[in-house]
């Protein structure tokens, strides 16, 4: 039988810095053991490693997790899927965003600055432009409508793949209770490298 969820995790070099490893003992302790897990290493852009892992999925729920977030919550894959079949307008369900517990004080002055790296956390489904591929689930028939991530983006995969879910009809949401964490650069000028290249990518 296939499993009930696919997780995709894309990750460059395969390992960044064994992140990948923490997020694969993470996923071993979750409630709901009904899942794959497909770490896609060596492809660039992101949006290509994510349709690559979509295309060997199994799994009728896609959940996306970049190789550097951290999941401290055993529930979490079970809220994101709770969420999506809760409602099968739902295209995407995302989690929030917070600092890791280890994050500097400069690191957590950030996120509280930076609305995307701070997000509340819903006790209800809510709709939302805060759900992103830091960590998000998508029914994997709603994911293939829509035509997958565009692979000539450099940076924009959420914004981009947002719209699409929407004008297609579904709802982007963040499910209740999930949370993952997400570092930020650890000092001024990394962050500023940072979104000075996530900003030329955008703008391309």
């Amino acid at each position: 039988m296939p499993p009930r969820v696919s997780v995709i995790i894309p990750a460059l070099d395969g390992d960044r810095q064994g992140g990948v490893a923490r997020l694969e003992r993470a996923l071993s302790r979750q409630s709901l053991q009904d899942h794959e897990v497909l770490v896609v290493a060596g492809v660039r852009p992101q949006g290509r490693a994510i349709n690559q892992g979509a295309g060997r999925a199994r799994g009728s729920i896609l959940v996306v997790l970049d190789d550097d977030s951290s999941i401290e919550d055993d529930e979490l894959l079970q809220r994101l899927v709770t969420t999506l079949e809760g409602d099968p307008e739902i295209g995407m369900a995302g989690a929030s965003l917070r600092p890791p517990a280890e994050a500097s004080r400069f690191q957590r002055r950030a996120a509280r600055e930076l609305p995307r790296f701070h997000v509340p956390v819903v006790s209800q489904v809510t709709d939302s432009d805060l759900a992103c591929h830091g960590c998000a689930a998508f029914p994997a028939a709603a994911f293939r409508a829509v035509g997958g991530e565009l692979e000539t983006l450099i940076r924009g995969l959420d914004p981009d793949l947002r719209n699409r879910l929407r004008s297609a009809g579904y709802r982007v949401v963040l499910a209740p209770e999930a949370v993952v964490h997400h570092p930020l650069p650890a000092t001024l000028s990394q962050l500023a490298a940072v979104f000075y290249r996530n900003g030329q990518g955008s703008a391309w």
